[in-house]
């Protein structure tokens, strides 16, 4: 059977370091020549998923408790309501800005969201994904869910097809579909550069690094744990400062902070300085809102340098918005839409107004 955990203890330090990837993708979309590597935190994201995902799951199938038909309820009901939110107000604040072009670019990013699909169509229309920020799109960002979502989608079963093997041979296992993913994301014969950017089969490899630590669990005794965990969140923050678009996926150096992210995941502890870092209210509140951030961001970012002059004062105030929204996003819809007794009814009503928006957009 797989090798996790049977009962799953909650980590500040991930939503720490949660905090830190969606930070690092905001203030790179906000041009902070720090954050050069701020799109980084996309790929820190895929592996966070990867660890979580692959731990619920493979708990689940040892106590045998595991349903896929549960598995994608619950990834709805996580996903969809603040999706559908940000969506709507989109399209609604588009249609006041954008008329008649750009309003339709909105339009067809509006449906291919809520069919998890935008990265298909930033593929199709061969979109180079840097640049992007500076248009009128304000639904680009929306192609990582859609990897996420089509990854979600097949995990379930490969766990399954795994889980009676011994732990190495899993391990083996995942490492071999984590390199066919690689080699097809530096290959051109899928697409090109294009689609390994944005093209499941090309990102899988990162999401199946965060499962081959759940599987692992890789964790170093005595004070040793310290090393990794400091190097690893060390080259994390040196990627994100010093990378930039021509060291972006598939380039090999995407291992790097991929490696990186293991590395704080697998060994950080509560008694070492990092955890007690990534564990602080501050990043902690980041990280619990983090999915919310980085769907309001692009089109706040996007909807306020429409309409007004870049300015340091102005950039402080989008991004203060930003938070506050965010916030007001988490604890109305994401949060009731999660634990609430009324869940089902937001996700039955986020679901008709997802079926409108497909009909306003199409």
């Amino acid at each position: 059977m797989l090798n996790t955990p049977t009962s799953l203890k909650y980590r500040p330090e991930i939503d720490g370091l949660r905090a830190v990837a969606v930070m690092s993708v905001v203030l790179s979309h906000m041009g902070y020549s720090s954050f050069t590597g701020g799109y980084l935190g996309v790929d820190v994201f895929f592996v966070i998923s990867g660890f979580l995902l692959t731990q619920i799951i493979s708990t689940q199938i040892i106590n045998q408790k595991f349903s896929i038909l549960n598995f994608w309820l619950r990834r709805l009901y996580r996903l969809l309501p603040a999706l559908i939110l940000v969506l709507g107000a989109t399209y609604a604040a588009s249609s006041l800005l954008f008329l008649p072009g750009s309003h339709k670019v909105v339009g067809q990013y509006v449906v291919s969201s809520i069919f998890s699909a935008s990265n298909i169509l930033l593929f199709l229309k061969d979109s180079d994904y840097f640049g992007l920020e500076i248009g009128s799109n304000p639904l680009f960002h929306t192609w990582s869910l859609g990897v996420e979502e089509q990854f979600y989608f097949f995990l379930p079963f490969f766990l399954i097809a795994i889980s009676q093997a011994k732990k190495i041979n899993q391990i083996i296992i995942i490492f071999a579909f984590s390199c066919a993913a690689i080699l097809l994301g530096v290959s051109e014969a899928l697409g090109g550069p294009v689609a390994s950017f944005y093209m499941v089969y090309a990102r899988a490899w990162e999401f199946l690094a965060g499962s081959l630590v759940a599987i692992y669990k890789g964790r170093a005794t005595s004070g040793y744990h310290r090393i990794p965990s400091a190097l690893g969140f060390a080259t994390l923050l040196f990627c994100i400062a010093s990378f930039n678009a021509s060291d972006a996926f598939p380039h090999v150096n995407s291992l790097i902070p991929v490696f990186a992210s293991c590395l704080v995941i697998a060994f950080v502890r509560s008694d070492t300085l990092l955890a007690k870092f990534l564990g602080n209210r501050v990043l902690v509140f980041i990280g619990l809102i983090s999915y919310s951030v980085y769907l309001w961001h692009i089109p706040l970012i996007i909807f306020y340098r429409y309409l007004f002059d870049s300015t340091p004062l102005g950039d402080f105030l989008c991004f203060a918005l930003i938070i506050l929204i965010s916030y007001m996003s988490y604890r109305c819809i994401e949060w009731p839409g999660r634990y609430s007794r009324f869940r089902l009814y937001v996700l039955s009503l986020t679901l008709l107004i997802a079926a409108t928006l497909s009909v306003f957009g199409v």
